[in-house]
């Protein structure tokens, strides 16, 4: 797109993950992020959910929510962090698959405390 001199002010990163797919590398999102933002682009964290097989995955989940939130906080150039819903109860992947920061009953999980913890540095 540079090359072809069309203008882009950024890029969105849809970030649909699941456990049975294994952990996200964050130092390789990372990378990806620093080597947009060397093209001059903004970048967005635009979609963000990660999918579990059962609750006893919360723990893990939580861990690559403070990651990868983690991973754009401390990259210069990373914008925005958003998850796609905040709620199991709609979430497009369907309840059972926990993707989200809140469950159906609207309680915080460990994916909600893995935010606040890289907020909090």
């Amino acid at each position: 797109m540079l090359s072809a001199l069309i203008s882009s002010d950024g890029v969105g990163l849809q970030c649909h993950f699941a456990l049975k797919y294994g952990i996200p590398n964050f130092t390789s999102i990372a990378s990806n992020i620093k080597r947009f933002v060397a093209l001059g682009l903004e970048v967005h964290i635009t979609e963000f959910d990660f999918a579990l097989e059962n609750s006893g995955q919360l723990q893990q989940q939580g861990q690559v929510y403070q990651n990868l939130l983690n991973a754009c906080i401390t990259t210069p150039g990373c914008k925005s962090f958003q998850t796609w819903g905040f709620t199991d109860k709609y979430t497009w992947l369907g309840t059972s698959e926990l993707p989200l920061p809140f469950d159906v009953s609207y309680q915080p999980k460990p994916a909600f405390e893995g935010m606040v913890k890289a907020l909090q540095g």
